[in-house]
């Protein structure tokens, strides 16, 4: 049974002055397969056909092409179902491809590979499936920090409500006009009592860990 697989992009060109050569390569290549393979000599027919010039043996490969005004050939497209001998006859062609040329293939099994030329050969290059722009809605760093300010600034404003103001070791350092209910190490100890409450309940959730609003656990 074949490997069934698909193009999803490419980069190819053979110039002009190569193509003759290539198609040689690729006629001695169908030769030595005649030759290799029974089946092809009891049907007396050649992996390329009847093909007079590379864009035509290409085609009997199942691969078409597209030329420019020069006569250049600047896309191959695979117009196939399968993988066939590609390993062997792309070897053959490869001496005669513009270097940086590629061929990005996807198989039926969701593999994904790069047919790649440096002007002499060919080599597979595995690939993978990346998502560089995908949104990351929810995914926002979070300031622990931030969040333990905010919730000293409640306690905050309800000892100002109350007219309350905590004393301070610093207090003989503090502005005649502060009146803040916290002041010094009294506010940043506080802060990082919080914080160090927040960080511990974060690194305790996990995904799918119930999260019981407004009721006691009876446990404290």
């Amino acid at each position: 049974m074949s490997y069934y697989m698909d193009q999803f992009d490419q980069a190819f060109r053979i110039s002009a002055e190569n193509k003759a050569a290539a198609f040689e390569a690729l006629k001695n290549w169908a030769l030595r397969e005649m030759e290799r393979n029974a089946a092809y000599a009891h049907l007396g027919h050649s992996p390329i056909g009847d093909a007079t010039e590379l864009e035509e043996a290409l085609s009997e490969l199942d691969w078409e092409t597209s030329t420019d005004d020069c006569g250049n050939i600047v896309e191959m497209r695979f117009s196939g179902e399968k993988l066939h001998d590609e390993d062997e006859w792309l070897d053959a062609i490869a001496p005669y491809v513009d270097k940086g040329s590629q061929l990005m293939m996807r198989g039926e099994d969701g593999c994904s590979w790069c047919w790649y030329f440096d002007g002499e050969s060919w080599t597979t290059y595995s690939g993978e499936v990346v998502f560089p722009a995908m949104p990351d809605e929810g995914k926002e760093p979070i300031y622990t920090h931030d969040e333990a300010a905010l919730i000293v600034e409640e306690f905050e404003n309800v000892l100002e409500k109350y007219g309350i103001k905590l004393p301070s070791p610093e207090d003989d350092e503090r502005e005649e006009n502060n009146e803040a209910p916290l002041y010094g190490s009294t506010y940043s100890d506080l802060l990082d009592s919080v914080e160090g409450t927040l960080i511990d309940l974060l690194e305790r959730h996990s995904v799918g860990t119930p999260i019981v609003q407004y009721t006691f656990s009876g446990k404290i």
